[in-house]
């Protein structure tokens, strides 16, 4: 019975396309930025995102939340 279940643990591991932990971290890095720096702006998901602050008087969209590329690569916080 033990030996079963190490197998199917072994099976389950050695698949590749099972997520591995660090995954998810890579995800969200990928979905943007939300504090990003002035030349790291989604100008095109951040506006999309703030129609609801459109002020009529200015004719403009206050940006209350802005939206940033997302990181291509995980940062190493250890170094």
């Amino acid at each position: 019975m033990v030996r079963t279940v190490v197998d199917q643990l072994e099976k389950k591991l050695a698949e590749p396309d099972s997520p591995g932990p660090s995954r998810g971290s890579l995800d969200r890095a990928l979905e943007g930025n939300r504090r990003p720096r002035h030349n790291e702006i989604d100008w095109n998901r951040t506006i999309r995102a703030n129609l609801k602050h459109y002020q009529a008087k200015y004719r403009t969209v206050i940006p209350e939340t802005r939206i940033g590329y997302g990181r291509k690569t995980p940062i190493d916080c250890a170094s």
